[in-house]
């Protein structure tokens, strides 16, 4: 799907994401590059979590949601949604060290990750890309590079 420049990054981040979401699934992504013990997974989603997440939830909910969400009331609601969601991540991710059973809780938290980037792909995205004018996705684009660069 081709995005609009100022989504692109945020797109090939949501890859990233979801390799990670898939292989913290029970079936997992069954490869020697990528880690396959409970312990190794667990150890991936928590660098992933710090290095690439939190930076992208913190330009998500500071820049993109509150520059989208007055635009229509289901952008609201998706954006509140989405903002419940990174707080669950949080959550799953904060409580993989006390899991008594690591491989649910990974796999709950692929589940999640999952849907999650799907439904900012292919809802979110979409609306934003189809409702936005071309000097407002231009002015998103500015926000998202400052902030990055920033």
């Amino acid at each position: 799907m081709k995005r609009h420049p100022a989504l692109t990054e945020l797109s090939r981040d949501h890859h990233h994401a979801l390799v990670l979401a898939m292989n913290l699934q029970r079936e997992g992504i069954h490869s020697k590059t990528f880690p396959q013990s409970p312990e190794e997974k667990k150890a991936e989603a928590k660098h992933c979590y710090k290095s690439e997440l939190v930076n992208h939830f913190r330009i998500e909910e500071e820049l993109l949601f509150p520059f989208v969400r007055m635009k229509n009331d289901s952008l609201l609601d998706l954006t509140k949604r989405l903002v419940h969601e990174h707080r669950l991540l949080r959550e799953y991710i904060e409580q993989l060290d006390s899991a008594g059973d690591v491989l649910s809780e990974l796999d709950k938290l692929g589940k999640l990750l999952e849907s999650h980037v799907r439904l900012e792909e292919r809802v979110l995205f979409e609306e934003i890309q189809n409702s936005f004018s071309a000097d407002e996705l231009a002015q998103l684009l500015n926000l998202i590079i400052s902030r990055r660069s920033g």
